[in-house]
């Protein structure tokens, strides 16, 4: 099993950097809705060696996983997705107000916008009604 795993995460550093690359290609391009889109042919093998990964790694190792902060992320996931443009326009409003490194800064923008969109959609699910949950997504 430990080739395996060995193997399967050589491949997903391999569609992650195919990703970067092709990423990078599209924007210098210009084409700005391909370079940022996730429903592309890597993104789709990316998914793909993960679950792979996932689905090789010992069930010990899964058990623990889940009861992690992962989980609670996968649940929240849908609403993340709704509200992290949000989140994200504030994140970069406020850390205009810094003056921060290139790679600290998205790194903080990516942190920051995970942590808050987690939050945001956390609070909703604490405080509105069921009804509106259903309604929303969340």
């Amino acid at each position: 099993m430990e080739g395996r795993t060995t193997q399967l995460v050589a491949v997903l550093f391999i569609f992650l950097i195919i990703q970067e690359v092709a990423g990078f290609w599209w924007y210098l391009t210009g084409d700005f809705n391909m370079a940022t889109t996730q429903l592309k042919l890597g993104s789709a093998a990316t998914s793909l060696a993960v679950i792979a990964l996932l689905m090789a790694v010992p069930g010990s190792f899964k058990s623990r996983l889940s009861s992690t902060l992962l989980v609670d992320l996968g649940n929240a996931s849908f609403g993340i997705y709704l509200c992290h443009i949000l989140v994200l326009k504030a994140v970069w409003k406020l850390l205009g107000l810094f003056v921060i490194p290139l790679g600290v800064s998205t790194f903080a923008v990516w942190a920051l916008t995970l942590a808050g969109s987690y939050s945001l959609v956390s609070l909703c699910g604490r405080y509105l009604p069921e009804r509106i949950h259903i309604i929303v997504g969340l």
